[in-house]
């Protein structure tokens, strides 16, 4: 396409004249994704605002025109824009009610997944040649105009923070599982990850990388986090980990452990240094012996949480 649109241009004038190409692109694409949507319809059915139809209509179509206004002043295309708007939302909303059916649509698991998927979609369907900086950077700037009071944003602050923190790790899910495609040492395009395959990261991510703050489940209240310190708890956690502070907390996790048997050692290296039978600390085996016998012990062990009470235990329930 390039280098028909682009007749002058070599395979060797392609990578240095790339932001020449994306301006050209970021103006004339969007023709290109109607005539794409026109071509397979079904592929796109997700463009009926089955999403929209689901909530507030009136002010979900306020937020939207706030969120793609914000994209369109910072050059981004309209048409595009509002597919991968869309279907994002749609898709991530769906998916997220299929794992989780039975948990609290805001601030739970479902609600990190959710928030995790649609950024990573809103990446993936934003239409580029070969730019993953403009897909990214589509996805960050509808993800915080929607957060933004701006757009009718009206999140608690620690909603709102979590929602900032879920929103970085799903498109960081997105760019750290998309590489380019090369021709001759060249950039002519993407390597992209399956909506597929970004529903699994996301999924890891929520069951196995995540952090639950306790943030109202003692029973007499005691130890209940204010909306300013789970903020503030928030920004403590790791920028890769996941966050969430309704419960229930995600299912234990598998934990192995590998320790060394020296029963089977019948000698030593050094006779002046007896071997301790049974020990993990021979001192004088070398660590590849052959009687040297490896122990795997897996235990359950609960997911990560924070909770200002330090003899609670969340409910291990998961649902």
């Amino acid at each position: 396409m390039i280098t028909t649109d682009f007749t002058n241009f070599t395979d060797q004038d392609i990578h240095p004249n790339n932001v020449v190409i994306d301006q050209y692109y970021s103006q004339n694409l969007d023709y290109s994704v109607l005539q794409e949507i026109a071509n397979n319809p079904t592929i796109y059915d997700g463009l009926d605002n089955q999403n929209l139809a689901r909530k507030d209509i009136f002010r979900e179509f306020l937020i939207y025109t706030c969120s793609i206004a914000q994209a369109i002043a910072n050059n981004y295309g309209y048409v595009r824009g509002s597919i991968a708007y869309v279907l994002a939302a749609d898709r991530a909303d769906t998916s997220s009610t299929s794992y989780y059916p039975n948990l609290d649509e805001a601030n739970s698991r479902r609600d990190a997944y959710r928030h995790i998927l649609w950024n990573s979609l809103l990446a993936q369907y934003y239409f580029t040649v070969s730019s993953k900086a403009n897909r990214v950077g589509f996805a960050t700037i509808i993800a915080t105009a929607r957060e933004a009071a701006i757009c009718l944003g009206k999140n608690a602050e620690d909603s709102k923070e979590m929602d900032f923190h879920n929103n970085y790790i799903g498109r960081k899910n997105w760019g750290d599982n998309t590489t380019y495609r090369k021709v001759f040492g060249f950039i002519v395009g993407l390597n992209k990850p399956s909506t597929s395959q970004l529903k699994d990261y996301a999924l890891h991510t929520v069951e196995k990388v995540s952090c639950y703050i306790v943030k109202e489940e003692n029973p007499n209240n005691t130890f209940d986090y204010t909306t300013s310190e789970t903020k503030q708890q928030i920004l403590n956690i790791h920028q890769n980990t996941a966050v969430y502070f309704i419960g229930p907390i995600a299912p234990k996790q598998s934990r192995t452990t590998v320790t060394n048997d020296y029963s089977d050692c019948t000698g030593t290296s050094s006779p002046n240094e007896p071997m301790i039978f049974g020990s993990q600390n021979s001192g004088t085996v070398a660590p590849d012996d052959p009687c040297i016998r490896k122990v795997y012990t897996t235990t359950l062990v609960n997911s990560c949480f924070i909770s200002d009470d330090n003899t609670f235990i969340p409910n291990p329930n998961s649902i």
